[in-house]
């Protein structure tokens, strides 16, 4: 990662460039790019310190982290912990994005019906309409329907 500091109100040291660096690196890295620009700016207003830092990742977005503290130390560490927690959320959104459990059953019998979408010029509420469908059930509903013998013995089951 290349790392571009910029110190507001304040003289440069390299010394938080170093912290700032070990810091940010360790608890992000294996989440960012090597070849991304790290942006930290250092600005002193008073007694208080801050710390703004901003990373852009391959996807396009923009991970923003601020703390301001006593200690520009400790506002490294509370950067550092924000951009750790943003990522975590970035790469968990991506991992679990789609993912979950296909029922031929609950699909044989909740299956779109066009004649039956409403009735008196109302419309029915039907227990599938608050799942999400996607092309993978759209697949696996195709493959049940090849053994429609099977779909039709687990209707009688469960109608009994």
């Amino acid at each position: 990662m290349d790392f571009q500091f910029y110190f507001k109100k304040m003289t440069s040291s390299e010394a938080l460039k170093q912290v700032a660096v070990k810091k940010i690196s360790e608890r992000i890295e294996k989440y960012a790019n090597p070849t991304q620009i790290v942006h930290v700016t250092f600005l002193q207003d008073g007694l208080n310190n801050t710390l703004h830092c901003s990373i852009s990742t391959r996807s396009g977005t923009r991970v923003y982290a601020e703390s301001t503290s006593e200690n520009m130390y400790n506002a490294i560490d509370l950067v550092a912990h924000k951009l750790e927690a943003q990522f975590e959320r970035q790469k968990s959104k991506k991992k679990n994005h789609h993912k979950r459990k296909f029922n031929p059953i609950k699909a044989a019998f909740f299956r779109p019906s066009l004649q039956k979408t409403r009735v008196n010029d109302q419309p029915i509420a039907l227990e599938y309409e608050n799942e999400f469908i996607d092309a993978d059930d759209i697949v696996k509903w195709e493959a049940a329907q090849a053994h429609s013998s099977n779909v039709q013995n687990l209707r009688m089951q469960i109608a009994h």
